[in-house]
This record gives structure tokens, sequence and C-alpha cells, in this order.
């Protein structure tokens, strides 16, 4: 069996920035099948980033574009595989580890339930947490970008995966994503939301 993760983009970059990871994008030049199977309309774009390598909220974008753009051909070609959302987990982890389990034929049994739900909350402040911890306060981790990014970070990254992320994320989500204080209700869509 096959589990995909899907992030939610500004989560996404905003780890990186707070790790401060950059990528390496000449190894994908380095790898020819992989440009010409999966890359290829990246091709350009890979290559400009590997000779001179741009801020990291920029690299983030292509990263998560490059990666979720082959998500999405996974997705299409693969209907037997299991695609979950890390937001969709991480907001309610017992439930979505119960039906993720269940597609998986895995028994959900008490040992399972006691460990996602010890690796599932945490009380220390998320920015104080070791990237190497496994544990955290999932559901904190959906929204902990909300303060790193500025509203111009999230509008660019939010422009710039538009064509890729709509496939992941509705409109109301990323009107979510904007600071409580500019948020304006939005009914729901129903599917996706």
């Amino acid at each position: 069996a096959v589990v995909v993760t899907i992030r939610h983009p500004a989560g996404f970059v905003s780890s990186l920035l707070k790790l401060g990871w950059t990528h390496p994008f000449d190894h994908f030049i380095r790898q020819p099948l992989l440009m010409r199977d999966l890359l290829k309309p990246f091709e350009e774009q890979i290559r400009a980033f590997a000779a001179d390598p741009p801020p990291l909220l920029d690299q983030g974008i292509l990263l998560w574009n490059v990666i979720h753009h082959v998500i999405r051909g996974y997705r299409d070609r693969h209907p037997d595989w299991t695609f979950v959302r890390h937001e969709d987990l991480a907001t309610q982890p017992i439930e979505g580890f119960r039906k993720l389990y269940g597609e998986l034929g895995l028994p959900f049994d008490q040992p399972a339930q006691a460990a996602i739900a010890r690796h599932s909350t945490r009380t220390a402040p998320q920015d104080r947490i070791s990237p190497f911890d496994v544990r955290r306060d999932s559901k904190a981790t959906v929204s902990s970008w909300r303060a790193r990014l500025t509203d111009g970070d999230i509008e660019r990254v939010r422009t710039g995966v538009e064509p890729i992320a709509r496939d992941f994320y509705s409109e109301a989500e990323w009107e979510r994503a904007l600071r409580p204080e500019q948020t304006h209700p939005m009914p729901r869509t129903g599917a996706g939301d």
C-alpha cells in the first residue's frame, strides 16, 4: 500500500523558512530521467534556480510545485493509492488515522490510538520544539505558519502555487489562511472544505 501526504503550500514554505532549509536544485538536473519523465514543465525554472539560487521563499514555492505536480500525476495514475492531507490528519488525528488504518486494512487498536495521541499532543510552544522531535501539537501545526509569514508572503506563495494548489485546497481554505483579524466569514462550499 502507498500513502502520500499532501501539505498546505504556506505551511510547507513556512517550515523551510523556519529551519533555513535550502534545496539543491542541481540534484534534479543530475537525474535526466526524472527531469524528462516528471519534472519537464519546471525544467527552465529548475535550471535557473540551480545556477543562481533565489531567496528561500521562492525556492519553497518551486519545490512545493514540483512535489505536488508529481503527487497530482500519481493520484491520477494510481487510484488505488491513498492520498491524505496533513491538515486533515493534524486537525483530527484519532479520526483521521482510524480512517487511514481502515483503508490500509490495519487494526486500529488501543496501542495504535495511544501512540497517535502521544505524538499529536504536546504542550510546549511549537517554535521551541526541536525539528527532529516527532511529537507535536498537531492542531497547532496547521496554523502555526500564519504567525511566521507576512500577508505579502502568503499572497506570494498563493499566487506562485495556484495552478497546482487548486487541485488540493479550496478558495475558502486559502481565505481562512489569512490572519484571523483579516478573515471574513466564508460560507462552507461542501467538498474540499
